[in-house]
């Protein structure tokens, strides 16, 4: 008998989220769009709390976040995720996102306000590949370090922090405009006999 073992696999959840933005939300938006900065590759919003102004897709985020982190990571709810910081990322023609993960957040996420032609957020494992690297036949999840997850607009896309990501360089006329966001937990986190009780 033969048998591949999958260990340790990294769950990235991905959702469509049905939103209308009313006329005020889409000023707003506009606003963060028109007042940014130069980040490596493409431009982010100052505001890095948009969310705060966007009640309704924020409690729709929110619940796709819980449902997440404690239905699919099975989390106990002593503890309370909720979403901290959140920007607006701009790209356009021959710009890209640079290679990056997210610190001091527990779960990432992305939601695609517009998205350009073969759009992808693309997972970075290179660092977990093994250091002897014999040439690949074909490639899949065994012996990958790099996966695209193809995007659409209204997509949400949840993944760890820790994992890198980035965005490959738009090709065509289309702006590429994604909403990211970071969050942390409070409450109770560990237990008492495990020596790893924390009250946050």
């Amino acid at each position: 008998m033969s048998e591949v073992i999958s260990i340790f696999p990294t769950a990235i959840s991905v959702h469509d989220i049905d939103v209308n933005f009313s006329d005020e939300d889409q000023k707003f938006i506009n606003l963060c769009l028109n007042d940014q900065y130069e980040n490596t590759g493409n431009t982010t919003s100052y505001d890095t709390y948009v969310l705060e102004k966007l009640p309704i897709l924020k409690e729709k985020l929110t619940n796709k976040i819980n449902f997440h982190f404690y239905e699919t990571l099975k989390h106990v709810k002593e503890s309370e995720i909720y979403i901290t910081q959140s920007w607006l990322n701009l790209t356009k023609k021959d710009q890209f996102h640079h290679t990056h993960k997210h610190p001091n957040s527990i779960l990432a996420g992305v939601f695609y306000l517009q998205t350009v032609e073969d759009d992808c957020i693309s997972f970075d494992n290179s660092l977990r590949v093994d250091q002897v690297r014999p040439s690949i036949e074909s490639f899949n999840s065994y012996n990958s370090s790099l996966y695209n997850l193809p995007v659409r607009k209204n997509m949400l896309v949840i993944f760890p922090s820790s994992l890198m990501h980035n965005v490959p360089t738009v090709k065509t006329d289309q702006v590429r405009i994604s909403l990211a966001f970071n969050t942390f937990v409070k409450g109770v986190l560990g237990k008492d006999d495990q020596l790893s009780r924390v009250n946050l």
